[in-house]
Order: C-alpha cells, then structure tokens, then sequence
C-alpha cells in the first residue's frame, strides 16, 4: 500500500482507462533489484514486529484505569492502538501482497478496494487522534480550570468515536471512484489515485491537511508555552503543593505532545518530498520507492518510545509490569517438575 497515494501513481497513470487495476509494465527485477527488494520486505518486517511489541507494552502501561477521572490515558490508549493496528495488519498485509506478486500470485482487481480502504482508514485516524493528543495539550495549558470538562470520559470517547468515524468516511468515497480510486501496483500492492478535483481536494483535507495544521499548530503553541512556562515555574514553590505538581505534569504531557509531532514529520517529510518532486521514482525505480513506507514502520513503531521517554509514570508503570511479568516467569520455571531426573532414577534401579 502506497504511503504517498496522491502523487505516485499519476505519472505513468494519464494513458490508462478507468480499469482498477493499473500493471502498466512488465516488472522485471534483476538479481541486484531482487537484493533490495528482499532487503526492504526483511527490514519492514523486522521493524513492524519490533514496533508491534513496543506498541502492546504502552498499551499495557496506558490501559484506562476505572478510578481516573480524566480520559487522557483512555485517549493515548486508543492512539497507541491504532499505531498498533497498522504495525499488525496493514503493514503486513502489503509485504504479503508484495510476495505473492513475486510468487506469480496476482491479487484480485476488487482486493485493492478493501485493503486501501482500511489502510487509509488507520492512517487518517492516527492523524486525527494526534490531532486530539495536542488539543487535549492545548487546553490543560491555557484552561487548566476547565480541563477535567473538556476530558471527561464521556467527551474522550466522543473524541475517539469522531476520529474514526471521519477518518472512515473520507476513506470509503475512493472505493466508488469518488475524488480517485484504488489501484493495484506493478510490485502487487495497493494505492489511492487520486483524481485531483475538488473532492479529492476537500478528502485528503480532512484527511491529513487539517489534522496535521492543528496538531503543528497546537504543537507550536505548546512549545512557546512551556519555554516561557519554564522560566517560571521556579517561581512555583512546594507550599503551592497540588498545582505544583499539575504544572510539572502538563509541562511534561507537552513536550511528549510536541516530540511526537516533530517524529511524524520526520518520518513523513521524505515520502511528501520524493512525491512532490521526484514522482518518477515510483514508476522507474519501485523498488527503491518501497523504502519510503519503512519510514511509516518507523513512525509507527517508534511513537511509544517517545511516550516512554518523556512521561516518569509511565516509566514506573513500565517498571511494575515488566517486574511481575518476570516473577511470573520464575515461579513457572520454579514450579516445574523435575520430569528427567525421576525417570533416570527409574532407569537406574530397575533390575537387570
């Protein structure tokens, strides 16, 4: 599935009827190409796993609790979870039908209209829930009276309902060649072409333009509020004693906020480049091309990091889970018959 659809795919596109299916060329790979092309299914694969585990342990750590109030672990759980999913199944779904093409296997036109549907549709709510992470931000800072309102637990799953649901909705249209289609690539995965009008302009909007401009806008924000707030938090002292500890906490929950902004664009920065001007490297070197959605696994994977390094409770929370998970992993090893040693015993004193 191609993580740059609105560009890669219209270059060598323009000649092509309105057939779903678009294998314009016979793919021949050499043995160097091959190379490559193994290379970045291994390291994709590899990086996936790793993330998928790193995902399932922030999940762990961040599972909403009945006796917090505030929603924001409900929220991080749920954005965590959707990094999870794409590490889990949509990643490698596209390595599958990457090697199935290989194989001589070639997916079904009308296979492209599901497995894109849900690939954008996982893309597009991480954005949103994103989105949601730096607004929540936003308002603990510059609201701090209202915040426990505006987190309550019924407006997080609010929140959580709506990003899906829009992230669902400006997905499906292309499945009925509304504002573009879905196409199945030379390599044997799918894409969205898009078919620059004003649907397409008002879907890929909402889809990741407008997630993206509150997020960094928020993130921008955050970062000025927190520089200045910084300075003068030593002018907080402990006989303030509850809003001490909340502004230290929102500050932290800020930078985390801000980091994981600045990781997505890094990892998104290269695909929007080579798509923008370098176009041509999906037709003429696909392979290489591929590359570009290991930069996906590594935004996906690599997010619960951030959340591990810039939050202390859940560095602790971390802490507790990985210890009971290695008492448990003793008392099983402890617990265990010596099977072996009886029968040897056995051996030994039969008689001859």
């Amino acid at each position: 599935m191609d993580p740059y659809p609105n560009h890669s795919t219209n270059h060598y596109a323009r000649n092509t009827t309105n057939s779903t299916s678009v294998d314009l060329f016979a793919l021949t790979l050499g043995t160097e190409k091959t190379r490559e092309l193994l290379a970045a299914v291994v390291v994709t694969v590899t990086l996936s796993f790793l993330g998928a585990l790193g995902n399932l342990l922030v999940m762990l750590i961040t599972w909403p609790r009945s006796s917090v109030k505030s929603g924001l672990d409900l929220l991080i759980f749920h954005f965590v979870g959707a990094n999870f999913f794409m590490l889990l199944v949509n990643i490698p779904v596209g390595v599958l039908m990457i090697a199935a093409k290989q194989w001589g296997y070639k997916a079904p036109i009308h296979t492209c209209a599901v497995v894109q549907t849900i690939f954008g549709t996982g893309w597009s709510a991480i954005n949103w829930m994103d989105a949601a992470l730096a607004i929540n931000r936003f308002i603990a800072l510059f609201f701090p009276h209202t915040y426990r309102i505006w987190t309550s637990k019924a407006i997080t799953w609010g929140t959580v309902i709506f990003t899906w649901l829009i992230s669902l909705a400006t997905n499906i249209p292309l499945a009925f060649n509304i504002g573009g289609r879905m196409v199945l690539l030379p390599l044997g995965y799918c894409a969205a072409l898009t078919s620059k009008d004003n649907v397409d302009t008002a879907l890929t909007t909402l889809k990741f333009y407008l997630p993206y401009a509150l997020t960094g806008v928020a993130a921008v924000i955050l970062l000025f509020k927190t520089y200045f707030g910084m300075k003068s938090r030593n002018r907080i002292t402990q006989r303030d004693g509850r809003s001490f500890v909340a502004v230290v906490r929102r500050f932290r929950m800020a930078r985390m906020v801000l980091l994981v902004f600045l990781w997505t664009g890094v990892c998104v920065l290269p695909g929007n480049i080579v798509s923008v001007s370098f176009a041509y490297v999906f037709t003429q070197n696909p392979v290489s091309g591929l590359w570009l959605r290991t930069c996906l696994v590594l935004q996906y994977g690599f997010t619960p990091c951030i959340l591990l390094l810039t939050n202390a409770e859940y560095r602790v929370r971390c802490r507790r889970l990985l210890g009971k998970l290695s008492d448990c992993t003793c008392r099983a090893v402890t617990d265990a018959p010596p099977t072996s040693n009886k029968h040897h015993s056995r051996d030994r004193t039969l008689p001859t």
